[in-house]
């Protein structure tokens, strides 16, 4: 059983599954992207849907009024058309639609952070490209396999609405652009996708 990270992993074995963990592949084209060099606001990417707890968001972002938010993604359901139109009435608040890819790297790119609110994550692709393009990201519900905190990408809060706001409150980030592009780097490209295949067949053959 292939999985993306060390939970799913633990979660496997568990089962009595036997697994093996191979890393998500970053593409090249991420790396030619240019976004604002400002990084001012705050980005949401995905669907607006009643999966993606973003109504726990919404009461964060009237609060703090000074810091914008914009949002790359349409409604996918009834839940988030309702979601979808009442950020789009918030002052503080750029409703984008769907954009295609090029143009949603960009807002990654220019962003100040990469803003998660779902729930249920596996190993999200936006997550690396925020990485490989320098952007931090904060995530209220999912870090998987501890790779947030572990190597200091951004900020995982566990949950926890009031520590979202304080992180969205705060003028600067202790965390450096070089750092996010090393980790994918070192574990995201197609040649430490090559590594972990080897070393599946490596162990296979053991």
């Amino acid at each position: 059983l292939m999985v993306q990270h060390k939970d799913q992993m633990q979660l496997a074995q568990s089962r009595g599954f036997k697994s093996i963990m191979f890393p998500n592949i970053v593409n090249n084209d991420v790396y030619e992207i240019e976004g604002n060099k400002e990084r001012k606001n705050f980005v949401v990417v995905g669907a607006i849907s009643s999966r993606k707890s973003l109504h726990l968001l919404i009461p964060v972002i009237k609060k703090i009024g000074d810091k914008i938010f914009e949002f790359v993604g349409a409604p996918g359901d009834s839940i988030g058309e309702k979601i979808f139109e009442e950020l789009k009435s918030l002052k503080n608040v750029l409703m984008h639609g769907r954009l295609n890819r090029k143009d949603t790297l960009k807002k990654i790119a220019g962003a100040k952070a990469l803003v998660n609110t779902s729930r249920m994550e596996g190993f999200p692709n936006a997550f690396l490209e925020a990485w490989a393009l320098g952007t931090p990201v904060i995530s209220l519900f999912v870090d998987p396999g501890d790779v947030i905190k572990t190597h200091n990408l951004g900020y995982f809060c566990n949950g926890d609405v009031n520590l979202l706001e304080k992180i969205l409150n705060m003028n600067h980030y202790d965390i450096t652009e070089e750092n996010l592009r090393s980790y994918v780097r070192d574990n995201h490209s197609p040649s430490a996708a090559i590594t972990a295949f080897e070393k599946i067949f490596s162990d296979d053959l053991k």
